[in-house]
């Protein structure tokens, strides 16, 4: 139901508002005051749970990018849960809704959907391999940016981002022996 997604969506956005920084944080250059535990992603959760329903809910088929986009933004919910709960699971089911959505989402339908949906799945490797210290990961995190910045550019779009990103990943990667 659409209302169900618009609640879930507002749901998303207060648990993202808790975490950012308070404007005198702000100003003093530090995060706000905050206390993270499980009480805290309770809006999340919900979130979480309503993306769950709308995906089940919302035809393949009929819909494939509604679908697709639903299972992006269950992914991304499920990343930041890892925040607030250290539960690394959250990062598998994360990565399985990404590539549910990556079935869909692809370079030729829309550059910038797959270039988010790619920066999502790299990110959310790179957070398995720091939560898990497993270095294969971080390596697979690199290779899906490298594949993603090297598809971008053979189709002139910009990968600025890439260019800052990919030495971030080589700085991960060298942390592990």
């Amino acid at each position: 139901d659409r209302n169900d997604l618009d609640l879930g969506v507002e749901r998303l956005a207060d648990a993202r508002k808790e975490r950012e920084p308070s404007e005198a944080g702000r100003r003093s250059g530090e995060r706000g005051e905050q206390k993270r535990g499980k009480s805290d992603a309770e809006p999340l959760r919900q979130a979480i749970g309503l993306y769950q329903q709308v995906v089940a809910a919302t035809s393949r088929a009929q819909s494939p990018l509604d679908w697709a986009d639903y299972e992006v933004n269950l992914g991304n919910a499920l990343a930041v849960l890892t925040d607030y709960d250290k539960d690394q699971s959250h990062l598998a089911d994360a990565l399985a809704a990404y590539m549910a959505a990556s079935e869909v989402i692809t370079l030729d339908r829309s550059i910038s959907k797959w270039q988010q949906l790619r920066i999502g799945m790299s990110t959310t490797l790179l957070m398995q391999a720091l939560g898990s210290f497993d270095k294969s990961k971080a390596v697979e995190a690199k290779r899906v940016a490298e594949e993603t910045r090297d598809a971008l550019a053979a189709k002139g779009a910009s990968v600025d981002f890439f260019t800052a990103y990919l030495p971030q990943v080589d700085k991960v990667i060298a942390l592990f022996p």
